[in-house]
């Protein structure tokens, strides 16, 4: 992009709002009129008027189109600095400003390290003496032993382009703006925009610990600085991509702060899908803690658990509910670290959930929130959140708030404000994000298995057809004529969705399989992209289908589906991006097809054929995919865990099956 393209770009941005942001540049007087001051000190070396900014404020951006590039770079620089809070810098001073910049910091981040090191610095503008940095790292080395090199400065992972910066020089009198501005040096700075990413923001002490570990299973790099992040910081947002083992990251955090004696129990507040499949398993499989999970048929069973020791306990979402389980979570004074996994799902202020957990938390030494997808449907998602993790970086009303991200067009409509995600971004801290695709670290393609409960009525179906070999299914009677058949019945009951007979035709009778929907739908949620499901079974596909079109924009592709209608829904999920879950049974699509726009593939249930499992998992580990790629497969019953285990290692599945069920 050329300067004149930079130039109005940047204006675009100063002016899009032209009267809110004009009154909000004026109040940068020393930029403002430094600005005007280089725009007349040009213009005069030039022999013409000098246009200012007030003018081309008053013009808009079509009109100023016509000023010499010279003035459009001149605004360009001063609103890309406006945009990205750089002030006035005196050359060669260093400010806390600058000096965060060169780090990739937040500005408020660098002012507490200073205050923990006991040098004084209350302001962005306060300048930074050599000194200062060389008292800054000796504390470090000092709290946290004398190997230097135990004290990291982690930079942003993605830096922007450098934006080109102008340097002004001024005289002692901050009051007065030098007006021999024509020698003034243009000078690159790598400055980070909005920081949407949520880089690693400070200078973050490595920890001493030994990573417990199943198989002396070595964390990641990106797992180690997500876990010393947490470590560092009581209060906090976990924003990592699922996929990245960031349950391990939070894990590990906790036994440090145990064994150092700064924490004592956890809760773990998460979906009903991973209490026991993703939390309890990680901690049974890594560590020797106890845990215990609150959930149980009535509130007396819950409250039980809670009564007895653990190190960890694990709850649902919904558990709060549940009669005096509130009350006795408030009551467990010693519980001191809270974990709030899918923090988004406590977007809205107003629900009883959010209410009781602002309950739970407070008071608690340690609330970290876990979401990869902070913002599912609009800016304002932010709030409730931040009002549980960071309050003092919201407003305590929703309505102001939400006219800072979204501006109102109509008597019931708002629309999101051009510079939303960076006000998002700031409210959200601290935080730490590492998207998946930038984990270079992590192998190519990740194997997740989720585990879920049969719904009672799956589970009894199951019973009966595996020690009967008939079952009462929505008023139908299933019979399998032998144990292949049988073997087949059985993954279709774990699906939801049973053929009547054995002759192959479409009559399916139809089992609830709510947990299976909606550990789903919270994994689509959670990827944030498209995402491709895979069912085993064309009577499984339709109520799939039914299920996830209330939430997305779904398509689906099976043998009935024609060939141009196949082109058409391929080319929308690919290019168009009008669709964004595909499902489909892996045998329709197993082969040829480049569907790289997703990265993430979820597994309905398991299917016999190693080669249709491996090719079907082809479609997005593929050239052009420049992300790291996630399989994720459900299991809710032992057959399916068979199978699942016969695919990764390549044997004869339905022979493996056959052996276990006889």
């Amino acid at each position: 992009m050329s300067q004149m393209d930079n130039a109005i770009e940047a204006i675009k941005l100063l002016f899009s709002q032209r009267d809110e942001q004009m009154v909000a540049f004026k109040r940068d007087e020393a930029l403002f009129k430094a600005a005007i001051a280089f725009n007349r000190a040009i213009a005069d070396s030039e022999k013409r008027e000098a246009v200012s900014l007030e003018e081309i404020g008053k013009t808009g951006v079509e009109e100023s189109t016509h000023l010499k590039q010279n003035e459009l770079k001149v605004v360009a620089v001063a609103a890309k600095n406006r945009a990205h809070r750089i002030s006035i810098v005196n050359q060669p001073q260093k400010t806390i400003l600058s000096f965060a910049a060169d780090l990739g910091m937040h500005v408020n981040l660098l002012l507490h390290q200073f205050a923990s090191a006991g040098i004084e610095k209350r302001a962005p503008d306060d300048a930074v003496s050599e000194q200062d940095k060389s008292c800054l790292l000796d504390f470090l080395r000092k709290a946290h032993g004398s190997d230097l090199t135990k004290v990291k400065v982690t930079q942003p992972r993605k830096q922007t382009e450098n934006t080109a910066t102008l340097s002004f020089s001024s005289d002692k009198d901050s009051n007065k703006i030098s007006q021999e501005i024509v020698g003034t040096e243009t000078v690159d700075k790598s400055v980070p925009p909005a920081l949407l990413s949520a880089p690693i923001p400070e200078l973050i002490p490595s920890i001493n610990y030994s990573w417990p570990s199943h198989d002396n299973l070595k964390p990641y790099p990106h797992q180690i600085k997500t876990t010393e992040f947490l470590v560092h910081h009581p209060k906090a947002f976990c924003l990592n991509d699922m996929g990245t083992g960031k349950t391990l990251s939070v894990l590990w955090a906790y036994d440090y702060l145990r064994q150092r004696g700064e924490a004592h129990s956890m809760l773990i507040i998460c979906p009903l899908s991973t209490m026991v499949s993703t939390w309890q398993a990680e901690i049974c499989k890594h560590f020797r803690l106890g845990s215990k999970i609150l959930h149980g048929v009535d509130g007396a069973a819950r409250r039980k658990a809670l009564g007895q020791p653990a190190h960890i306990y694990i709850m649902n979402h919904d558990g709060f509910t549940v009669a005096g389980m509130l009350e006795a979570l408030i009551a467990r004074t010693d519980i001191d670290v809270v974990v709030i996994d899918e923090i988004a799902s406590f977007r809205n202020a107003g629900t009883d959930r959010w209410k009781s957990i602002r309950r739970v938390i407070e008071g608690r030494k340690h609330v970290w929130g876990l979401t990869g997808t902070p913002i599912p449907n609009k800016p304002t998602d932010a709030w409730a959140q931040c009002r549980l993790i960071a309050p003092s970086r919201v407003s305590p009303y929703f309505g102001r708030f939400r006219e800072m991200v979204e501006r109102k067009v109509s008597q019931f409509k708002w629309v999101t404000r051009d510079n939303a995600l960076a006000i998002v971004q700031d409210a959200m801290q601290p935080s730490i994000r590492y998207k998946r695709d930038e984990c270079i670290d992590l192998p190519p393609v990740v194997y997740e298995t989720h585990n879920i409960e049969l719904t009672a009525a799956q589970a009894q179906a199951y019973k009966q057809m595996r020690l009967q070999l008939h079952a009462q299914i929505d008023g139908k009677v299933i019979t399998a004529v032998n144990a292949r058949v049988m073997a087949t019945k059985l993954l279709q009951i774990a699906c939801g969705a049973v053929r009547t007979n054995a002759t192959g035709d479409d009559r399916v009778a139809f089992i609830p399989a709510e947990n299976r929907l909606t550990l789903v739908k919270e994994i689509i949620e959670d990827a944030g992209g498209s995402v491709i499901v895979f069912v085993p079974f064309r009577g499984v596909l339709a109520y799939v289908e039914e299920f996830l079109s209330k939430e997305f924009s779904v398509a689906a592709i099976h043998g009935g589906v024609s060939r141009s209608d196949r082109d058409r829904i391929f080319d929308d999920f690919q290019n168009k991006k009008t669709v964004r879950v595909l499902v489909s049974i892996p045998h329709a699509m197993s082969h040829g097809l480049n569907l790289t726009v997703a990265n993430t593939i979820i597994w309905f249930g398991p299917i016999y054929s190693n080669d249709v499992y491996q090719q079907a998992n082809a479609r997005i580990t593929r050239p052009g995919q420049k992300r790291s790629q996630l399989i994720v497969n459900i299991e809710g019953t032992v057959a399916e865990q068979v199978i699942y285990k016969g695919l990764r290692n390549k044997q004869k599945l339905q022979d493996l099956l056959l052996d276990m069920l006889a």
